[in-house]
């Protein structure tokens, strides 16, 4: 979003901001796409219920890890 790219403007230096910016793109892309297989795959393994619970644990997981790191206290 919008709290991110302000954050990469100003934490990455101006002449790598290109390359910041796609390596971001990618990442983002690919994790996404395997994100999706690996669902498939593990709702094919456990079963649809089971997959949509781990994935439910998997989110309250890392809001956790979120919440209890130093990113939570960062201003600028």
């Amino acid at each position: 979003g919008i709290n991110e790219l302000s954050l990469r403007q100003r934490v990455a230096p101006e002449r790598l901001l290109g390359r910041v910016n796609a390596s971001m793109q990618v990442l983002g892309t690919g994790i996404g796409t395997l994100g999706l297989l690996t669902g498939g795959a593990l709702a094919e393994l456990i079963g649809l219920r089971a997959t949509i619970a781990v994935s439910i644990g998997g989110g309250v997981v890392a809001c956790a890890y979120l919440l209890c790191s130093p990113l939570r206290h960062v201003r600028e």
